[in-house]
């Protein structure tokens, strides 16, 4: 469990591993995972064993005032569900039981504002992103990943097509636009400076979004 633990908290600070979209309902003793596939396949099979809690342990309480559980899964793969009963809660699966998590996931919620989720993936698990996607009440928004793994992300879909499937190209990436939203996203996150931990987490990750995408937006105009 420590090597599981040590891991993830050196990630939570940087923009790294991975993640599926998972909607949990927990009490004092988690019960249930209703989960959906990430936004690579919108497909769901509740039937599958990755998608099955088998049993739950905890909770327990780590020093930075987080409670976290760890969940077997049907097929032995563990998931491990954090909450600083804040707003905010990350999830990790350790879909090899190496101690290391390829997918991970973060989840905040404000008053008024639909929760944010950001979903990671690090297929190689070398601490980097390979792959983030965005949902806001459980919709999905965009994703970018890093299509040639030199460890920068270059390409960009929005959700609006059917499965996210086609590279955005040069004539539908408004580089005006785009910067429109980059420097809204940027004020809201000043302005979120006022706030506390979790309202200035939130538009972080909004303004981080905004920042990949204009981007690679201009870099797909100078191909």
């Amino acid at each position: 469990m420590k090597t599981v633990l040590f891991y993830f908290a050196g990630m939570l600070n940087k923009n790294t591993a991975t993640a599926l979209f998972l909607l949990f309902t927990i009490a004092a003793n988690p019960a249930r995972i209703f989960a959906q596939e990430g936004p690579e396949s919108i497909s769901y099979d509740p039937n599958d064993p990755s998608n099955i809690v088998r049993q739950w342990e905890g909770p327990w309480n780590n020093n930075e005032g987080w409670t976290y559980w760890k969940g077997t899964m049907a097929n032995n793969t563990a998931t491990w569900l954090f909450d600083n009963n804040q707003g905010e809660r990350r999830i990790g699966y350790d879909l090899n039981n190496d101690g290391r998590y390829e997918r991970w996931q973060e989840e905040l919620t404000l008053p008024g504002k639909p929760a944010l989720q950001v979903y990671h993936w690090d297929y190689n698990q070398d601490g980097t992103d390979n792959t983030i996607a965005w949902a806001e009440a459980g919709n999905w928004i965009e994703k970018v990943w890093d299509a040639n793994y030199d460890g920068l992300f270059d390409s960009w879909c929005s959700y609006t097509q059917p499965g996210c499937v086609q590279f955005i190209a040069a004539s539908d990436c408004n580089l005006a636009e785009q910067k429109r939203a980059f420097d809204a996203a940027y004020k809201a996150y000043l302005e979120a400076q006022q706030g506390n931990a979790t309202t200035q987490k939130y538009y972080y990750l909004l303004y981080q979004r905004e920042d990949l995408i204009f981007k690679i937006c201009k870099n797909i105009n100078m191909r």
